[in-house]
């Protein structure tokens, strides 16, 4: 994907900053509303119990009469409350019992916002990474398997906790600026100039701290990059724990660890140098210029001492929120960069999405067939498969041999609709198989791979996977085909856990539950994609003995290279080099000489001549 033209640090922080609140907005519209409505009443509470201060002075032996707006707000406090019903001359006791009414209720409306904050970023960021996980599905399999696994992975784990941090941080933002917006409306009652002054100051030094809140972004989107790329090194290297160890070579892969965790711990303490600078001028600024306004409002202007200390008292309750304000601002903008990335990750594979699949059905009766098929993976990448036409007739076992990087697997991957052709043309008798049609085919296919994974589950639980409502009886008959009933002997039977990957079974233990998993589909297309290969030859024996009881009912597509399993097939193809260079039954193509397959086959053909008359 190329870059766009680059945008200024404070146009990129800007979009990405409204991006990011038009998504929450979109993903999570009521609970958000709510949670702002609950953070405007606790606000509105905490401004009642700061006015609540006046008349609870003047009761209690202060007399504000003659100290300007201060005096005149406590009688009109006083005056409202008797005109609630309260009697004319309010004890103190009462007005202290209703500020601590006013306070605790503040305190109940606080904790109920707080709750509600933390289920609307839970509601959002599980609806974003629902997303994510939902593009990922639907895309086509090209635009998935040209990505990282561990890009995919980082998305819904690293992304997920930053994504968390900054919708919490956002509403967070929300409620202090609400308090500060109170303050300062509780100020600007008390002395409007003195108020605006400090409000035109503190927009001032927001503009002039704003090139290091985007620095902020701009190091927090590196180090978003750089985490990326150590969670995918990360994987990788566990993936290779085996050989790593086989080579002895843990202190190599030790140190190459290393520089990428202390490369990333330095980008991430780089964020907050810049996070804790620009706090630093934050609040050094804002306290100086609240010193040069007090000092002004005492020295110059003469105000009365009890205002002086009213308005002292907002600003102390004021200057803090601000520092908490703009930190809080500082961690939404140094986590803004995990929602671009999900949301540009999610917008890119919506584009690559499996066109709806109609509902359709192939009953496949005389063949499929490829006719002129090329395959590449992008325009300037070399050719997979060129002009390939072949044959695979119905209820018949079909096989594609050739040397490795031949082309089978992606003629497989074809076959089963997950890759599409970039010319020619693949029909299930006479239905052309076309992007819309491919994910109601697959219905009709049953698939095993050479390299088997299994879910950290139970052998039922993985054998369902292929057929949700198949009886244990119709599993046992599955694994029993295909030479899996080993299981019956398990401590737990089907219940038995496989482990991660199925590593609790042997190899061939896990290729034969995957076996059994496709042949319990009942599919009209079985494809086994070197699928014997980790089998020893006496369960190789069983499966494919299996494979021709299958012979009559299912077709089946055999990409081998064991001249063991080709002797079972009733066609072969030669593939190479992205071609198909020879086809024929078995003892047709063994016997030519000159072929293609002669000479792949060369250490194994004598061997096997003299047996094959037998099969």
């Amino acid at each position: 994907m190329t870059a766009g033209p680059k945008q200024p640090a404070s146009e990129s922080l800007r979009s990405a900053l409204t991006d990011f609140v038009a998504s929450m907005v979109r993903t999570a519209p009521r609970k958000s509303a709510i949670a702002v409505l609950l953070m405007a009443l606790v606000s509105l509470t905490e401004g009642i119990g700061i006015a609540m201060l006046l008349p609870t002075l003047q009761l209690a032996g202060f007399d504000l009469t003659h100290q300007g707006v201060s005096g005149r707000y406590a009688t009109r406090l006083l005056t409202l409350l008797t005109h609630l019903g309260l009697s004319d001359h309010l004890p103190l006791a009462t007005v202290l019992v209703l500020f601590a009414s006013v306070i605790m209720l503040r305190a109940a409306l606080n904790r109920l916002q707080h709750i509600w904050v933390y289920e609307t970023v839970l509601d959002f960021v599980s609806r974003t990474d629902i997303s994510v996980y939902n593009a990922i599905l639907r895309a086509k399999w090209t635009a998935v398997v040209q990505r990282r696994s561990a890009e995919l992975l980082s998305l819904l784990t690293t992304e997920h906790e930053r994504l968390l941090l900054a919708a919490y941080a956002l509403l967070t933002l929300l409620s202090g600026l609400l308090s500060v917006v109170l303050y300062s409306a509780l100020a600007f009652l008390l002395s409007p100039k003195l108020t605006l002054l400090l409000m035109c100051t503190g927009v001032m030094l927001a503009v002039l701290l704003r090139a290091k809140t985007a620095a902020v972004h701009r190091a927090a989107t590196v180090a978003n990059r750089e985490m990326t790329h150590l969670t995918g090194e990360a994987l990788d290297h566990l993936q290779n724990l085996k050989a790593v160890k086989t080579y002895d070579a843990q202190d190599r892969d030790l140190d190459i660890f290393v520089r990428l965790v202390r490369r990333a711990s330095r980008l991430y303490l780089e964020i907050i140098r810049r996070e804790s600078a620009a706090n630093l001028w934050f609040e050094a600024a804002s306290f100086i210029i609240l010193i040069a306004l007090l000092y002004v409002a005492l020295v110059y202007r003469s105000y009365p001492a009890a205002s002086v200390v009213f308005l002292l008292a907002l600003c102390a309750r004021l200057m803090p929120k601000l520092g908490s304000v703009y930190a809080t601002a500082q961690s939404v903008v140094a986590n803004l960069p995990a929602n671009s990335r999900i949301q540009t990750f999610v917008r890119e594979l919506e584009k690559e999405a499996e066109p709806l699949s109609p509902d359709v059905t192939f009953p496949l009766q005389e063949a499929i067939r490829f006719r002129n098929v090329s395959f590449r993976f992008s325009p300037d990448a070399r050719e997979i498969l060129d002009s390939v036409s072949l044959r695979i007739p119905a209820r018949k076992i079909t096989a594609i041999t050739g040397p490795s990087g031949a082309g089978k697997s992606t003629l497989a991957d074809l076959l089963m609709g997950l890759f599409h052709p970039q010319s020619g043309a693949i029909s299930v008798d006479t239905a052309e198989l076309s992007p819309a049609s491919s994910a109601a085919w697959r219905k009709e296919i049953g698939y095993v791979a050479q390299d088997t994974v299994l879910f950290h589950d139970t052998v039922k639980a993985n054998l369902l996977w292929a057929k949700p409502d198949a009886s244990e009886a119709e599993m046992y008959a599955a694994l029993k085909l295909v030479a899996a009933d080993f299981v019956l002997d398990l401590p737990a039977g089907l219940e038995t856990i496989v482990g991660d990957r199925g590593v609790l079974l042997s190899n061939g233990e896990r290729q034969r539950i995957a076996l059994a998993r496709a042949v319990l589909r009942r599919p009209a297309v079985l494809i086994l994609d070197e699928a014997t290969n980790n089998l020893d030859s006496e369960n190789e024996r069983r499966v494919l003995e299996a494979i021709l009881r299958l012979r009559g009912d299912v077709t089946v597509l055999l990409i081998a290279h064991r001249l063991s399993t080709l002797q079972f097939a009733d066609l072969i193809y030669v593939l190479d080099g992205g071609k198909i260079v020879q086809s024929g039954d078995f003892g047709t193509i063994l016997a030519d000489s000159n072929g293609r397959f002669r000479e792949l086959f060369k250490s194994g053909a004598e061997n096997i001549s003299s047996t094959s008359a037998e099969i």
